[in-house]
């Protein structure tokens, strides 16, 4: 499932790229550009950024939610792109989310499907687990981001999606940058999306990790962002009706010092993906890859 990392340097002469950057120099210089790969290792990941670089281009990916036994109706992770200001020489830390995994419950078990790494809500008997956030993160020591959860300090936050469960009941996607609310199958309480500002109504989660499946019936989970989106199933009853899917995860950018702010949704592979880059237009993948990548651009210094 894991991916080596990988750098490519392009060669002097790139002309269509630099072309289409407008980063000719006046005396004919061409900048060189480095792309760095990094895939989902169920860990967290470096970037050093380098000498003389203060901006990045970001597009991250969430992880999306699981389903039920092959039958995904997991929501996808959330798409956002920003271009973040960053410090030369500092030390970021990438840490790509994992994909919620489908439950094997036939409702016998109550064991549902895991929640995917970095947030993704755990389901109950036939519900899946939700997706991982991905998230770029900066040490203390070199500033406050403004996230709430000061352990993180993330730049940027890309929610994963909530799980799905059988029949008609989804799992809501990502946050564009609120998350998407699950469905019912049965017309119970599904989990709901979170905001910006506050977790996921449904079973709650807490913080960046998504709400898992309410315990007492089939109910999926919540997948995990800046706040985790909240698990099906919960409304305040002891025993409410099953089969409810969970919410998406929010996402989050640093608001100073960033700019070219999008979210989206990207395709229907629940796969969490990582693309920075310092250069435009965006080097958008044409399909989401079979594991979590996530790729940084950045321009050094003109070649002589």
């Amino acid at each position: 499932m894991t991916e080596f990392s990988s750098v490519t340097r392009l060669a002097r002469g790139a002309t269509l790229l630099l072309a289409a950057l407008g980063l000719l120099a006046t005396a004919g210089a061409v900048q060189a550009q480095t792309t760095t790969n990094f895939t989902y290792t169920g860990g967290t990941q470096t970037y050093t950024v380098p000498a003389g670089v203060t901006k990045l281009n970001v597009v991250a990916t969430g992880g999306g939610g699981g389903g039920n036994r092959g039958n995904n109706k997991g929501g996808v992770g959330a798409q956002v792109q920003a271009t973040v200001t960053v410090v030369p020489g500092e030390v970021l830390t990438v840490v790509v989310g994992g994909q919620g995994t489908d439950s094997n419950s036939n409702g016998s078990s109550s064991v549902g499907g895991a929640g995917g790494y970095n947030g993704g809500g755990n389901g109950a008997y036939t519900g899946g687990g939700g997706g991982g956030a991905t998230d770029l993160r900066r040490l203390t020591a070199n500033g406050s981001t403004g996230d709430y959860l000061t352990s993180r300090n993330a730049l940027l936050v890309a929610g994963g999606g909530g799980a799905g469960d059988f029949g008609s009941a989804a799992g809501g996607a990502g946050g564009t940058p609120n998350g998407g609310n699950g469905v019912s199958g049965q017309g119970g309480p599904a989990g709901q999306g979170a905001t910006t500002t506050a977790l996921g109504g449904g079973y709650p989660g807490s913080n960046g990790t998504g709400g898992n499946g309410y315990p007492n019936n089939f109910n999926a989970a919540g997948g995990g962002g800046y706040y985790g989106g909240g698990g099906g199933g919960y409304d305040g009853s002891q025993y409410p009706v099953g089969v409810n899917g969970g919410g998406g995860g929010s996402s989050f950018v640093l608001p100073t010092g960033s700019s070219n702010i999008a979210y989206s949704l990207v395709g229907a592979s629940p796969t969490a993906r990582w693309l920075l880059q310092r250069s435009f237009p965006p080097l958008l993948p044409t399909s989401a890859p079979a594991a979590g990548r996530w790729a940084l651009v950045s321009r050094s210094r003109a070649a002589t």
